[in-house]
């Protein structure tokens, strides 16, 4: 289970009576992260070694040992709600929901007025499946701090597991009147709406969040995602352009919009994204993903180019001619597809396939005698390979060995059978 602090800690943390002269009071502040904000009692300098061990365990990750360093801090500061909030929280990070609600509900009923007790019990009472009890806290909560995110955060999760979006954007909206110019209400949730196929709520959303954060990459990609599919290329390139303004060296960003230039007819501006892309490194995957988006429009001669110049920048790469050979292999252009394959060394991963491939362009160029070569070398290495079998009775029939051909697939078939 994932439970988060709220409003940067669950629990705010105990103040300090009469620190020693030594101490330095900033670092302490900044320690017990949002005590100052609720107005609860302060522990005891007793209890207060306790509580810097109990987050230094925390910060670890031991839990369990949190849970025991708190509770000799309680022992020496008994009721404090901000030891009992902390303790709540490792509690839940423990998944022992029933004592984190324990401890919690004690919080409240010593500090009613504590903001991150009421949050965090609201998240373990969700957790737990309790989602009136959990509303009533959260909205509590929001009614201490309006100004604060995380409470609006959480209900709004609140009620979209209860596949309820209408009232999760009613509290988003909620959070937007009372945090203007905030965008973490709006973007959460269309994100989160974006990825459930929701997409008309989540581009709503998100284009909501993006006026108020015009700088975040992941909104502009999601909304051109989004417009992408419903056949809007042009806006998902103007989309992908203001993600470029962010973070120009985005490849994800970069390799998208190239595609949705392409997409609405661009090749001018589609190369521009991907030498841009190229330019960032020499990756041959990266080159080979370019190549095919150009192949995919229809532009084959641009693939081709962007091949030639990574196999040229990488003549060692074995998959660059792999990938050489599909693109021209899908152009129809069985010879120069042939030689391409026939580059792929013995030693890669990619052999087998390349070889069976080039057989294929080999028997459909017309060189039989070569393509029924590599088929049988193949079938010697792979026997049980139907799909070389096949190539081979296909490449036989071409060769004009009908019969020779069917001898082959009956025998494939019978061993398939059998």
């Amino acid at each position: 289970m994932c439970l988060a602090l709220a409003a940067g800690g669950s629990g705010a943390a105990p103040a300090r009576k009469a620190p020693p002269p030594h101490v330095d009071r900033e670092a302490m502040r900044e320690a017990m992260d949002s005590s100052d904000r609720d107005d609860e009692p302060s522990a005891s300098s007793a209890s207060y070694a306790h509580y810097l061990q109990s987050r230094l365990m925390h910060l670890e990750g031991n839990h369990r040992g949190a849970v025991d360093e708190l509770r000799l801090a309680l022992a020496t500061d008994d009721g404090n709600p901000n030891l009992l909030t902390q303790l709540g929280e490792e509690y839940a990070r423990l998944g022992d929901l029933e004592r984190a609600e324990r401890e919690l509900r004690r919080a409240v009923e010593k500090a009613p007025t504590h903001y991150a007790a009421h949050v965090l019990l609201g998240r373990v009472l969700m957790e737990s499946g309790r989602a009136p009890r959990a509303r009533q806290h959260l909205r509590r909560a929001m009614a201490l701090r309006p100004r604060d995110p995380e409470a609006y955060l959480v209900l709004s999760q609140l009620y979209l597991d209860a596949k309820d979006p209408n009232e999760a954007v009613k509290v988003v909206e909620a959070l937007a009147h009372a945090l203007p110019g905030e965008p973490s209400g709006y973007r959460r949730l269309g994100l989160v709406l974006a990825e459930r196929g929701d997409a008309a709520r989540a581009e709503r959303l998100l284009e909501k969040a993006a006026e108020r954060d015009p700088g975040d990459v992941e909104v502009w990609a999601t909304l051109a995602r989004i417009y992408e599919e419903s056949g809007r290329a042009r806006d998902a390139e103007d989309a992908l352009a203001h993600a470029l303004e962010a973070d120009p060296d985005s490849r994800e960003v970069l390799l998208s919009a190239g595609r949705a230039a392409l997409k609405g007819g661009s090749v001018t501006r589609a190369r521009a994204y991907f030498d841009r892309l190229l330019s960032l490194s020499t990756s041959p995957e990266l080159a080979v993903r370019v190549a095919f988006s150009y192949l995919s429009a229809g532009e084959p001669a641009a693939a081709e180019l962007v091949l030639d110049a990574a196999r040229k920048d990488a003549p060692e790469e074995p998959r660059l001619a792999y990938y050489s050979g599909l693109v021209a292999e899908r152009t129809r252009r069985f010879s120069v597809a042939a030689q391409d394959f026939a580059g792929v060394p013995p030693d890669s991963e990619v052999f087998p396939d390349a070889r069976v491939r080039q057989a294929r362009c080999l028997s459909l160029a017309g060189d039989h005698p070569r393509a029924l070569s590599l088929y049988r070398a193949a079938m010697a290495d792979a026997p049980d390979d139907m799909e070389a079998r096949i190539g081979y009775a296909r490449a036989l029939e071409r060769s004009g060995a009908a019969a020779k051909a069917e001898g082959v697939l009956r025998e494939a078939l019978a061993g398939e059978g059998g």
